[in-house]
């Protein structure tokens, strides 16, 4: 019996130790993303207020994923390696480290929601913030990565991107939900071009990457 109960209090102490870790990586996530409410929740951007708020605009391709521990074994985060084809805004070199919060290593996930997710050879526009830390944050949570994909038929280069609307300072801030968000498809040259016109710059044309 002596034996039993102290199996017992082994995988006791084991489950909260790893709530304790997920817990903390919670706190973790709402600190590292300054686009969350209180409660977790995301802000609801528009494309000219994630150009606004972005220190970086890229285009470019995932070509690894790999997620680990912090050096405390408290918190999980995944890193997204990007071959870069062109920057919009804030150019950081031919590759960039994109950090999002939460993974997945061994038998251990931390599934924080709102968060975008990323395949590995998948293009995209990506909106960045960079943190204290020095990493790589994604603007507007899952809002800020549109991925581009290539009409069959025309070969012509297409992103879905969230129906233009006004900014937050015409309306009120409200809370993002994918499920209700309208979005439609357009030329990824024409999605450029918007976000050129609110940086004040002359179009930039976009090569595909090799």
């Amino acid at each position: 019996m002596g034996r039993s109960r102290d199996v017992q209090n082994i995988q006791i102490m084991k489950t909260l130790t790893t709530n304790a870790r997920l817990y903390t990586g919670l706190i973790f996530c709402c600190l590292m993303l300054g686009n969350l409410s209180i409660n977790g929740q995301v802000i609801k951007k528009t494309v000219e207020e994630m150009t606004q708020d972005s220190k970086t605009i890229l285009y470019g391709q995932c070509t690894q994923i790999e997620s680990s521990w912090d050096e405390n074994q408290e918190r999980i985060y995944t890193e997204i390696s990007v071959q870069t084809a062109a920057y919009l805004k804030g150019a950081k070199g031919s590759e960039i480290t994109i950090t999002v919060p939460g993974g997945r290593v061994g038998n251990i996930m931390y599934e924080v929601s709102d968060m975008p997710t990323f395949t590995e050879g998948e293009e995209f526009v990506a909106f960045l913030s960079e943190h204290s830390s020095g990493r790589n944050l994604v603007t507007g949570a899952i809002q800020g990565k549109l991925e581009i994909f290539q009409d069959a038929n025309t070969g012509v280069r297409l992103i879905i991107r969230p129906v233009k609307e006004e900014t937050s300072a015409k309306k009120a801030a409200t809370i993002y939900d994918e499920s209700t968000q309208e979005k439609e498809v357009i030329p990824l040259d024409d999605f450029i071009a918007e976000i050129n016109g609110y940086l004040g710059q002359l179009p930039v044309h976009l090569s595909k990457v090799c």
